[in-house]
């Protein structure tokens, strides 16, 4: 039956009306009647385009609007939709093409500018991004997208004050745009606001909880206030909802490096690279954590492909030069920065680098000098910090320590650490109150096999040198370094409604079976044979008493070292990429951190469900062998050489690093540390 005129004119209707409420189904149909009766319809052809277009039918799409074109190539809309489906083609030029055909049709047509301008900003065009995006708003002020990404691409050239000011106007078109929220938190963040940047971040969530960028903001606040568990958690929401946020696993891996968690960290940016290959940035950083992890080769090819991505990258260069002295040919390390350093382009870690591979080459006075005489330069603090960190550690090798020490000190001061002593010791205060021996503090697990160990210290105790030493033993399964027992216990006092570590009420058997389930969720073999588990994350010291109850029969086993040699060891590192150890950053810091451990760790020797066993860090040096024949008994295992990879030189157990020249450094700085010692509550020998 045939459609005259007016009867085509309203079926046109009912299907736009359709389209527009999202009846795709209805729409198509409308069109396709029409286009039954009149082939060359224009309208019905662009609408059926537009509807193949939302269906992802791009061929299909871009066949119906180019007939429409065809059929009226001065019609309103035309060029603009084709241009949508060449860039859902990936064909950018020729959709920036069909957009400005647009506009040679109709200069004020305002989306046709605004898909400029996202082209220009997805291409990194931020200036022509924001002139498309000025041109937008020009013709249609209300376009609250369009100023959202006005303040984007504003944002991109650190033109903070103007890019709120596009946020704000966004919000003020629509206050439910909660990308506008979301960025906005950015703006607030970078310019030193964080109060009014948490408050959009989590206004954004509100508004959409799918939205990666706002929990991204929320992680990196946490970041900031020292706070890397609630940044693991806002990371972990992000990646949840979008699997596919290369970002966030970025920020994510970076987290889990600074926080020693190091196997979580390499899978992090693992998977980052997967989805993101083409990032020198992130190839870079992840080369970083390859080399922690002993996967050289593997760092070796990130470093190679951030290089060839970008041939002047100083992370990238640095890491590679670094990872080929230590293969042995520290002469070709330095002839491949000797041109950047010559040409003066050399940032900080790359001149560092340089000067300890100078180092090993003998030539560690012209190391000295070079760094010398970059901070006799006006520095950024974050600049000067790692070259006096870097000067600190050459003039350590060379025998002079009261400079080594002066020039360690100006590093640490130059950076600003989060860490309250008087706020930890009533955190302290508050755990030891809570897990009263007399009150447990939840019900014990159903948790039956394999058995726990659960290896704890102060940092540079010894705990990763144990774990890896322990780990060769075949009754011992030992788990990679990992937060997943610290978000487990506070998501639980989370889902209970109180804050970590007060009392808990009405928890059930089951619960806490759950959780200890969830402490070890993807980290135990489903085959495992072993007798013992063995988690080496040296902060679960802090939830001992919940660990008592999560895992019956729990062995702990303690890394001690003198305070001394752990005092100048944290206060001599660059732990700049690091939020986990603020209270490295002063000796007084460290010393309130270390009563602090000792004082919980004494009470957990009065908690019941808890066996304790020390090993000492200079026992273990000194006689590896007798030190892993006392932990074979704790834990009830047959001992040999052989079973924890001991051969004839005790210092050669395992291939790590047991070096007798690594005991009583301290006694180089013995007078600067005086201090530190006097404020300490108990001696600080081990």
């Amino acid at each position: 039956m045939s459609v005259d005129s007016s009867d085509m004119d309203a079926e046109f209707q009912r299907g736009h009306a359709a389209h527009m409420s999202g009846d795709l189904e209805a729409a198509a149909a409308s069109y396709e009647k029409i286009l039954q009766q009149d082939p060359r319809h224009a309208p019905s052809l662009h609408g059926l385009g537009n509807v193949m277009l939302r269906r992802g039918h791009i061929d299909r799409a871009e066949t119906f609007i180019r007939e429409a074109i065809a059929a009226d190539s001065t019609a309103a809309g035309y060029h603009n939709s084709l241009g949508n489906v060449l860039v859902g083609r990936g064909l950018f030029e020729q959709a920036r093409a069909a957009y400005r055909a647009e506009l040679n049709l109709r200069p004020d047509f305002a989306v046709a500018h605004h898909q400029l301008g996202v082209l220009a900003l997805n291409e990194g065009r931020n200036e022509a991004a924001i002139e498309c995006f000025q041109s937008a708003l020009k013709f249609a002020p209300q376009f609250s997208v369009a100023a959202n990404n006005l303040g984007r691409a504003l944002n991109n050239v650190k033109r903070y004050e103007q890019a709120a000011e596009a946020f704000r106007h966004a919000l003020r078109i629509d206050p439910g745009l909660a990308q506008a929220h979301a960025n906005l938190g950015h703006v607030c963040r970078v310019t030193g606001e964080p109060a009014a940047a948490r408050q959009h971040f989590e206004r954004a969530l509100k508004l959409d909880d799918r939205l990666g960028g706002a929990h991204r903001g929320l992680a990196q606040l946490a970041l900031a206030e020292g706070k890397p568990a609630l940044a693991v958690a806002a990371l972990n929401e992000a990646i949840r909802v979008d699997p596919t946020d290369a970002r966030a696993l970025a920020l994510l891996g970076g987290v889990y490096f600074g926080e020693g968690m190091i196997e979580n960290a390499h899978s992090a940016y693992s998977r980052a690279i997967d989805l993101q290959p083409d990032d020198p940035d992130l190839l870079s950083d992840a080369a970083a954590v390859s080399r922690v992890v002993g996967q050289d080769d593997e760092a070796l090819e990130r470093y190679k492909a951030a290089l060839a991505l970008r041939s002047t990258h100083q992370e990238a260069l640095s890491g590679y030069a670094l990872l080929v002295s230590d293969r042995g040919d520290a002469k070709a390390a330095a002839a491949r920065l000797a041109p950047s350093v010559n040409s003066g382009r050399a940032g900080p870690h790359l001149l560092s680098t340089y000067a300890a591979i100078l180092g090993k080459l003998g030539r560690r006075r012209e190391g000295i000098t070079l760094l010398e005489t970059a901070l006799q330069k006006r520095q950024p603090p974050e600049v000067s910090m790692r070259l006096h960190f870097a000067l600190a550690a050459l003039l350590d090798g060379e025998g002079s320590y009261d400079l080594a020490f002066y020039h360690c000190r100006r590093a640490n001061e130059e950076r600003k650490s989060p860490f309250d002593p008087d706020s930890f010791a009533r955190q302290i205060d508050a755990i030891i109150q809570s897990f009263d021996p007399r009150r447990p503090a939840l019900p014990v697990s159903a948790w039956q096999a394999p058995g726990a160990v659960f290896v704890v210290g102060l940092p540079r105790s010894g705990v990763r040198i144990l774990s890896r030493v322990l780990g060769r033993h075949e009754q011992i399964e030992a788990l990679a370094p990992s937060a997943q027992v610290e978000n487990s216990v506070l998501g639980l006092w989370r889902v209970a409604g109180v804050n970590w570590p007060a009392p808990l009420a009405d928890v059930a058997e089951n619960d806490s079976t759950r959780v200890a389930q969830q402490c070890l969720s993807g980290r135990l073999p489903t085959s495992c044979a072993a007798t013992w588990f063995l988690d080496s994350t040296w902060r679960n010291y802090q939830f001992l008493g919940v660990i008592a109850r999560l895992f019956p029969g729990v062995r702990i086993i303690e890394c001690v070292r003198d305070a001394r040699d752990i005092a100048r060891s944290c206060y001599f590192a660059d732990f700049a990429t690091s939020k986990g150890l603020p209270f490295s950053y002063d000796l007084n810091h460290i010393a309130a951190y270390i009563n602090g451990y000792r004082r919980l760790m004494d009470h957990w020797r009065q908690t019941p469900g808890l066996s304790i066993h020390q090993v000492s860090y200079e026992r273990l040096v000194l006689d590896a062998a007798k030190e892993c024949r006392s932990i074979s008994e704790f834990l009830d295992l047959p001992y040999s050489p052989e079973a924890f990879g001991l051969i004839e030189r005790p210092e050669e157990a395992g291939s790590w690093r047991l070096d007798a020249k690594a005991l009583r450094r301290y006694r180089h700085y013995r007078a600067h540390l005086e201090g530190f010692v006097e404020a300490l509550d108990a001696p600080p020998e081990s």
